[in-house]
C-alpha cells in the first residue's frame, strides 16, 4: 500500500518524487492533514492483520518535528509485512537525519516479536540419567584432557543447587584431568611445582574430587642428582596421595603417574650424565620407595598406569617394561597386568628416557 504525503505522487518511481512544497505543522491545512493522517492510521490499526500489510510512505517534511508527527501514529499498527519510508528528497538540508529517523521507524514497524514461552523447559523434572546425558553432550565435557599447571581453581556460580550438582558431577566424572608439576621446556631450571599440585587437590571440594574418574599426575624428573629427598617440597607428594586416599572414589579412579625426564637439547649439552650401576640402583630405589610406596595406601584403586624414564638406556625396552610392571604390582597386586587393562603400549606414547652419554 503506497501512500504520498502532500504534493504530487507517482506510484511508478518513489525515488524521483517531486513535491509542490514541504509538509509543516504551521499552516491550518497542514495541521488538518496531520489530524486526518492520525485517524487513517488508527483505522488501519483496527482492521489490519499482523504481518499482512506492506506500507510504503513518500513525503517531504519540513523538519524533524514534523517527521515525528508523521511517524508517531504508525506505531499503533500491528507488525507490517514490509515497509519503506522516504521523508524528503536527496537535496533536503536534513537529509541524513531524516533518513536515520525513517530507518529506525521501518525497523520498528517490521520487527517480528519473539514469542515468549509460557514457562521454561522443565529440565530438572527429567529423570536423572537423562539429565546427565544431556549435560554430557554439552561443552562441559571436553575432547582433550583438562590441563592443570599452577594449582588454580575457578568457581562458577550456579544459583540452583540441583543444577550445580548435576554440572559438577558431569564435569568431573566425564573429563580427564592432568596435573603438571613441572615444565619440560624449562629443563633443569624447573625443580617442580609440587605445591601447586597439592594446592589444587586440597582446595578442590570433596564432592568434586570424589567424582574424578581419570587423573594423570606428571612428577618432576628423578636422576642421580635430583632425587626426591633433595626436593624441599617432596612431602607434598605424600600429602597429595593421602588426599586421594581419603577423598577420591578409588574404585572408579584410573590414576596415571608419569615421571618426567630432561630431554631438552641445551640441557644435554650443558650437563652430560653417565649412570653407573650404583646410580641406576639408586634411581630405581627412588621410584619404588619415594613414588610407589606412598601409593600403597590407595587400596581398591581401579587402575594404575606408571610411566618412568628407564636409566638403562634406549636400547633396553624390556628392562623398562619390567621396571614399570614391578612398580605397578607393588600397589595393585602380583596378578595386575596394566597393558591388558588399557595402558598405552610403548609405541603409543612418547617413551621417556633419562639422559645418557652418546
Amino acid at each position: 500500500m503506497p501512500v504520498a504525503l502532500g504534493g504530487c505522487f507517482s506510484r511508478f518511481d518513489f525515488r524521483e518524487q517531486l513535491h509542490d512544497r514541504s509538509l509543516s505543522n504551521t499552516s491550518r491545512t497542514d495541521r488538518r492533514f496531520l489530524e486526518q493522517w492520525g485517524r487513517v492510521c488508527h483505522r488501519l490499526a483496527e482492521h489490519v492483520v499482523p504481518d499482512q500489510l506492506s506500507l510504503y510512505i513518500v513525503g517531504h517534511v519540513e523538519s524533524r518535528r514534523v517527521a515525528e508527527q508523521v511517524l508517531q501514529p504508525l506505531y499503533q499498527l500491528p507488525t507490517l509485512c514490509n515497509s519503506g519510508i522516504c521523508l524528503g528528497p536527496s537535496s533536503h538540508p536534513y537529509r541524513d537525519e531524516l533518513r536515520n529517523i525513517a530507518t529506525t521507524a521501518v525497523n520498528r514497524l517490521t520487527c517480528k516479536a519473539v514469542p515468549v514461552l509460557s514457562q521454561t523447559f522443565p529440565f530438572l523434572n527429567l529423570p536423572r540419567e537423562l539429565q546427565l546425558q544431556i549435560l554430557a553432550d554439552s561443552p562441559l565435557v571436553q575432547d582433550t584432557c583438562i590441563r592443570i599447571e599452577n594449582g588454580g581453581l575457578a568457581r562458577y556460580g550456579l544459583t540452583h543447587s540441583s543444577m550445580a550438582d548435576l554440572a559438577t558431577y558431569v564435569f568431573f566424572s566425564q573429563n580427564a584431568f592432568s596435573i603438571y608439576t613441572w615444565n619440560p621446556s624449562l629443563g633443569w631450571s624447573d625443580q617442580g611445582n609440587l605445591r601447586g599440585m597439592h594446592s589444587f587437590l586440597a582446595r578442590l571440594p570433596s564432592h568434586a574430587l570424589r567424582r574424578i574418574r581419570r587423573l594423570t599426575i606428571w612428577l618432576p624428573p628423578i636422576d642421580s642428582i635430583s632425587l626426591p629427598y633433595n626436593h624441599p617440597d617432596w612431602p607434598l607428594w605424600l600429602a597429595s596421595v593421602e588426599l586421594l586416599s581419603t577423598k577420591a572414589t578409588l574404585s572408579g579412579l584410573a590414576l596415571t603417574i608419569q615421571v618426567g625426564n630432561y630431554r631438552v637439547k641445551r640441557d644435554r649439552l650443558a650437563r652430560k650424565i653417565h649412570f653407573t650401576p650404583q646410580d641406576q640402583a639408586q634411581i630405581l630405589r627412588a621410584y619404588e620407595e619415594d613414588i610407589v610406596y606412598p601409593l600403597v595406601q590407595l587400596q581398591g584403586l581401579k587402575l594404575l598406569f606408571l610411566h618412568v624414564p628407564c636409566p638403562f638406556g634406549r636400547g633396553n625396552e624390556e628392562a623398562r617394561v619390567q621396571v614399570e610392571r614391578k612398580l605397578e604390582q607393588i600397589v595393585m597386586g602380583s596378578d595386575y597386568k596394566s597393558y591388558s587393562m588399557g595402558k598405552s603400549p610403548p609405541n603409543g606414547y612418547t617413551r621417556p628416557f633419562l639422559l645418557e652419554d652418546d
